[in-house]
């Protein structure tokens, strides 16, 4: 099995890097180390349970998969764990800001 992310920051909240590692090796199917663009997509699909309507959860789906500028029908599976962390990571931070009584509510 590709050993995604090992090369992780000693800061980076473990748990968070577990989950988001388990996500990734789920979408390396074939344990290439690269995730197809058409599963991360349909994952991606599945995944929004918010009602959205079905053309504007499309339209999100493809901004998120065009900002990750993949080249191909590929992404490495590295590249893609350090980018959910670097996101996961700017969520944090915002929520951060607004949770005033640092209540995590």
């Amino acid at each position: 099995m590709f050993n995604f992310g090992r090369r992780k920051k000693a800061n980076q909240n473990d748990e968070v890097f577990q989950e988001i590692e388990k996500i990734v090796h789920t979408l390396d199917d074939d344990g290439s180390g690269r995730i197809r663009i058409v599963d991360l997509e349909a994952a991606l699909q599945r995944f929004d349970d918010t009602g959205r309507l079905k053309p504007e959860k499309n339209n999100q789906v493809k901004n998120f998969i065009t900002s990750l500028k993949t080249k191909g029908d590929r992404i490495d599976g590295d590249v893609f764990l350090q980018i959910m962390l670097e996101r996961q990571k700017q969520i944090k931070l915002s929520f951060d800001e607004i949770d005033l009584n640092k209540d995590g509510v």
